[in-house]
């Protein structure tokens, strides 16, 4: 019998055995998380170091702290980790806010599963910050590796034996088979493909993993180094393991950029979830909240369903031309396809705005860089005393120069130097609009958002195909602009965009390099893709004859936002009823004039 034991727990202990047995674990903890809940105090780094245009060196970093819920939930038969992010360096975001819409997915079908996951990886993942797509920072990533269905994609070495802490631990070094198994993919942006290697620390009788490091190559970058490592713990109040920390470095020594992270985790307690549907509250002041995640006590959440919210800005005059700034809800009616709908959110013209100026740094708008600072600083001026701006630009790389604030004597210092520092690059507009939309414009209760653009809206992803094929993609084709409008529709943020000329000398060389007909197809092209993306959000487009026009153009957008009401409302018509909806904003007083900020939308 002695002989017989020992050949039993010979056999139990070989790598398969234990990796297979780590798989068992794997499957059932992640069901087992999603009854648990833990707080994440994350904090981020990213560094850059450019040349200015004298080739000095130039450094720059920026941190971002973010305090989040994490916790696991279903996704068809799989469970999957998720970030539910709650303050931003130290902002409070609405409880009710939430970026999409479970029931809007079919996840009867393998490919509704497949968009939910990733809507639920955006969400996770949106408050990163640096120029690298990082869809892999939750502490539950390493984890999917030892799902059963993913095992086969990846070759196991048992390479020593090692404690933490009491534990005894058997070590696994890990590569994938094909090099190129993981698709990064965070909304924003194009998705990349990277191979994964690394090591698990699994305790062998149990299949219970303590630690985990992970490594991230590029098969097209070699000067692109990534890796990540999370450490578990026995949480002895639950009798479960949960994250303890997680490390991860990015460096691309080619951009000369890095990010550096690190993540504790407390807290950890068990919650209830249901499903409901919360109504709509309408009263004279006006908005009610949007149904959404949100905690009912320190021990408790909830998951609510949400409802899809069409939003539009209205501007009321009296007779004489007058601004009407102190209307309620209760004084407007609105009205689509001339079906009247009740409004569920309403934001009176007092209601504090949060601007992003956005400039376009690339190199295509290099002679316009000084109007920047004019518009800039006649649009600050323009502010109202409860009113905050934050200053960004972009070329290939996305940076906020400010933090959001009130203060008209910081928001002017970083103006004066929108004409400084690094070398122009390309032109990464659509991501640049993502970035804003879905990092840096932050929903907050009681404030409303809009982003304010100046661009000559030239993104590399429509220049490109022209310049290797001589052809343009369409916009229905163009894959990178349907992502950015489809989150420009879910985020609800007004974007007014003030196009920069293209001068004589670009348009020539568009015209020599190609036909005089493809140039002009071209830049009508760029056209049209500002337009509707400022059209599906409920703002305008501005296209100044003369450069002098471009700072009254700004003081005039302070002023409509300044004056405008915020009016939200879910449609009774049923979604079957495709193509463009009619939107008309009507007062109780038929004496006043309205004007709003979008006729309608399109629903297909």
């Amino acid at each position: 019998m002695a002989v017989l034991l020992f050949m039993l727990q010979g056999a139990r202990n070989q790598p398969d055995a234990v990796v297979k047995r780590a798989s068992v674990y794997v499957d059932g903890y992640m069901k087992d998380l999603g009854s648990i809940v833990g707080e994440e105090r994350y904090y981020q780094e990213a560094r850059w170091e450019d040349r200015d245009m004298d080739r000095k060196r130039l450094r720059s970093r920026r941190g971002r702290q973010l305090v989040s819920d994490i916790l696991t939930v279903p996704v068809g038969k799989e469970w999957i980790g998720i970030r539910h992010v709650r303050e931003v360096d130290g902002i409070t975001l609405d409880p009710q806010y939430r970026g999409f819409w479970r029931e809007t997915f079919d996840e009867s079908t393998a490919d509704g599963r497949e968009k939910l996951q990733q809507a639920f990886n955006f969400e996770s993942t949106r408050y990163n910050i640096g120029d690298f797509r990082r869809s892999t920072n939750l502490p539950t990533f390493p984890l999917e590796i030892l799902d059963s269905e993913n095992l086969d994609l990846f070759n196991f070495s048992k390479q020593g034996e090692e404690r933490i802490g009491t534990v005894r631990t058997w070590k696994f070094d890990f590569n994938d088979r094909s090099r190129r198994t993981l698709l990064m993919t965070t909304g924003i942006g194009r998705p990349e493909r990277f191979s994964i290697s690394g090591t698990f620390w699994i305790e062998p009788s149990t299949g219970q993993v303590f630690r985990a490091v992970m490594n991230f190559e590029s098969p097209f970058n070699d000067e692109l180094e990534m890796r990540m490592d999370v450490r578990y713990r026995i949480e002895p109040t639950l009798g479960v393991l949960v994250p303890q920390a997680m490390d991860e470095f990015y460096r691309d020594d080619g951009l000369r950029h890095e990010v550096e992270g690190h993540a504790d985790y407390a807290s950890f307690r068990r919650f209830n979830s249901d499903v409901r549907l919360d109504p709509s509250v309408t009263d004279d002041d006006g908005p009610r909240e949007e149904p959404g995640l949100s905690r009912d006590s320190a021990e408790s959440y909830s998951m609510k369903v949400d409802v899809r919210v069409v939003n539009v800005e209205a501007w009321v005059t009296s007779t004489s031309g007058t601004a009407v700034t102190d209307l309620k809800a209760s004084n407007f009616r609105i009205f689509e396809n001339k079906t009247a709908q009740t409004i569920t959110n309403f934001s009176p013209v007092s209601t504090p705005y949060d601007v992003l100026l956005l400039f376009d740094r690339s190199g295509s708008t290099q002679h316009d860089w000084k109007f920047m600072q004019r518009a800039a600083d006649g649009f600050i001026k323009g502010l109202r005393q409860q009113d905050r701006a934050g200053i960004a630009n972009f070329d290939t790389s996305f940076r906020m120069e400010t933090r959001w604030s009130d203060s008209r004597q910081q928001i002017a210092a970083a103006v004066a130097g929108l004409t400084d520092g690094k070398r122009p690059g390309g032109t990464a507009f659509y991501r640049a609009v993502e970035v804003s939309l879905a990092a840096e414009l932050l929903p907050i209760a009681g404030r409303r958002r809009a982003l304010i653009v100046l661009t000559d809206g030239r993104d590399n992803g429509l220049y490109l195909p022209l310049l290797r094929q001589g052809e343009l993609p369409r916009p229905q084709q163009e894959s990178a602009f349907q992502q950015m409008i489809d989150l420009a529709k879910r985020e609800r943020v007004p974007i007014y965009i003030v196009t920069v000329s293209n001068s004589a000398n670009e348009v020539a060389t568009l015209r020599n390099r190609y036909s005089e007909a493809v140039a002009n197809q071209y830049l009508d092209a760029v056209a049209v893709r500002m337009e509707q993306l400022a059209e599906v959000t409920g703002g305008r487009v501005l296209f100044p004859k003369r450069l002098d026009d471009i700072v009254p153009l700004y003081s005039q957008i302070s002023r409509e936002l300044g004056s405008a009401y915020s009016i939200g409302y879910v449609s009774n018509l049923p979604l079957s009823v495709h193509g463009f909806r009619d939107i008309e904003v009507r007062t109780t007083d038929n004496r006043l004039h309205v004007v709003q900020s979008r006729s309608g939308y399109v629903v297909q």
